[in-house]
């Protein structure tokens, strides 16, 4: 039997971060609370993750599975530059207030804290898929008072920016699905593709 094509019209492109309500809105994406410390002696930063609440939470989503990445970038030569190590906390899980107080230290100048930055991020867990970025906080150290957190921790809660896309890929496809109940088929439309990474052999 010979399928009858259907006549369609070709949809506007539409991306997620162009989606009306993905503004950037303070309060939106919940706060985390941290602490930090600098020991002269031994030249380290000690980064404590605490807890976060008011965590931003998607219609179908109850609970949250959350882990925070930790990351020290300095741009003492005008672009950013990591510093050690990507650290992480543990999973917590099923909840909306993560408890997490987990420690860290990063090697790190007395001199060139007034260039770093530390970058916090936070993720909901997925077993089978990608993780989401809740959201995320970059503290510049040199807007904060040297003499509160030299030899003495220094606590912190602060609102979370709108995260960032976890992505592992060569690019982003749009597509578009539509279902033919009384044909029983789902047709698949691959419109554009964008932000494509070309390798080279």
């Amino acid at each position: 039997m010979r399928l009858r094509r259907l006549a369609r019209k070709r949809m506007k492109s539409v991306y997620l971060d162009e989606l009306a309500g993905n503004e950037k809105v303070k309060g939106k994406y919940g706060q985390l609370t941290y602490s930090i410390q600098f020991d002269i002696p031994v030249a380290k930063l000690t980064v404590t993750v605490i807890e976060a609440n008011k965590l931003h939470v998607l219609p179908e989503d109850e609970l949250l599975d959350t882990y925070v990445t930790v990351k020290l970038a300095s741009g003492k030569h005008g672009r950013l530059e990591q510093i050690g190590k990507v650290q992480r906390t543990d999973i917590q899980r099923r909840t909306m207030i993560p408890r997490w107080h987990f420690q860290c230290k990063f090697d790190l100048k007395m001199d060139d804290l007034k260039y770093a930055i530390l970058i916090f991020e936070i993720f909901d867990y997925d077993s089978i898929g990608q993780d989401r970025s809740i959201g995320r906080l970059a503290t510049h150290l040199a807007n904060l008072d040297v003499g509160a957190y030299v030899g003495t921790p220094l606590e912190n809660t602060e609102w979370l920016k709108a995260g960032e896309p976890k992505f592992l890929g060569l690019g982003e496809t749009c597509i578009g699905l539509n279902y033919h109940h009384a044909l029983e088929r789902l047709e698949c439309h691959v419109y554009e593709a964008r932000c494509l990474h070309v390798m080279y052999a």
